[in-house]
């Protein structure tokens, strides 16, 4: 068997170095080509620190198959943590599905085994059958009480909301419903209940007319998404305090500038005013004035507007747990996606935006 999830397994790539030819009479390397340019050394470097690590991990998986006891766990730990550091699921999937299969005494191998083999089956677009290991999974888990302490905390977060993205990414929003009731009835804590609870209310709206955003941007110009009738749109909940907003700003530009002429729109949500783990003041001109900041530094070309409360509360009309957080529109008016990363807009608006065949 996003991200367990990649911000909790964070591992250093290998590097590749070259070592560079000098003469037996003391010359200077060699100049560089005529036309090397640096995105093509870049190019070079990680396709070649990919097929290093490719190797490492069949040299591993091989290595872990002659070994036993805890040299064979050593191996396997340190083979499966490459392979989620550096989204290798399926080359280690012959592995995970050995231990998946014989099972391990060290809860820590078998845990990661399922999770490579779960996205790895979601990889390859076999759904049902992945979540059908899930819940195998689950269902031991639960039923040996050495394990079931665990079932509330790692295990079921990370798993269950790796594999969630990956239904999200593959719109098998059905499936994605599922995970969360499965999640909401297996798990034994209440943080995590109540995270996939969200997640399957925030579901919900897939399918459904957008809750309209009538407004002012930052500067006081009048917005309102019924203005948008007829075009894709992305409604981007985003606020100064969060860092992650920012990374995604020139991502979202870009998808823009390459849409915006063919039908495609961007309307911000702002909630400097809200509060956050590193909160601006909430006081309304101070948070406004974060916000216009924040907006001129990433040069944020949309508008929008400021979360408010009763009909100008956005948060609550989209179900917003987290940000940053994209909701996409399709042309008729209704949610198509309730949580897009950056990283895929630019892909899923070419594909609303395709004519018809």
């Amino acid at each position: 068997m996003r991200r367990p999830a990649r911000e909790l397994l964070a591992f250093p790539l290998a590097f590749v170095l070259s070592a560079i030819p000098v003469g037996s009479q003391g010359q200077t390397p060699p100049t560089k080509p005529e036309g090397e340019t640096l995105q093509a050394i870049e190019t070079d470097y990680k396709s070649a620190a990919r097929e290093l690590d490719l190797r490492r991990i069949q040299r591993l998986s091989a290595l872990a198959a002659r070994q036993k006891g805890s040299e064979a766990d050593l191996t396997y730990l340190t083979l499966f943590r490459s392979a989620i550091g550096g989204d290798f699921y399926k080359e280690a999937e012959p592995a995970a599905e050995r231990i998946v299969s014989e099972g391990s005494t060290n809860q820590e191998v078998e845990f990661l085994a399922h999770l490579v083999n779960v996205l790895s089956e979601a990889d390859r677009g076999e759904y049902e059958a992945s979540f059908q290991s899930l819940n195998h999974y689950m269902d031991r888990l639960a039923s040996n009480p050495a394990t079931r302490p665990n079932l509330q905390a790692r295990t079921v977060l990370t798993l269950s909301e790796a594999y969630y993205r990956r239904l999200l990414r593959g719109r098998r929003f059905d499936i994605a419903r599922r995970l969360c009731d499965l999640v909401e009835a297996r798990a034994v804590s209440p943080s995590v209940k109540a995270h996939f609870a969200a997640s399957r209310n925030r579901l919900e709206l897939v399918g459904q007319p957008a809750p309209p955003i009538i407004g002012k941007d930052l500067d006081g110009k009048p917005v309102s998404t019924a203005d948008l009738k007829g075009k894709v749109v992305l409604v981007v909940f985003w606020a100064s305090w969060a860092p992650p907003c920012g990374d995604e700003a020139p991502i979202l530009n870009a998808s823009l500038d390459a849409f915006g002429p063919k039908g495609f729109a961007i309307v911000g949500v702002n909630l400097d005013g809200v509060g956050g783990a590193t909160p601006t003041s909430r006081d309304p001109a101070e948070a406004l004035a974060a916000a216009r900041r924040f907006a001129l530094t990433y040069t944020e070309a949309w508008p929008s507007v400021v979360n408010g409360s009763g009909g100008a509360d956005f948060v609550k009309a989209y179900r917003i747990t987290a940000i940053p957080a994209n909701v996409l529109i399709d042309q008729s008016g209704q949610v198509v996606h309730p949580a897009l990363p950056a990283s895929e807009v630019r892909e899923a608006v070419a594909k609303l935006l395709a004519p018809a065949r």
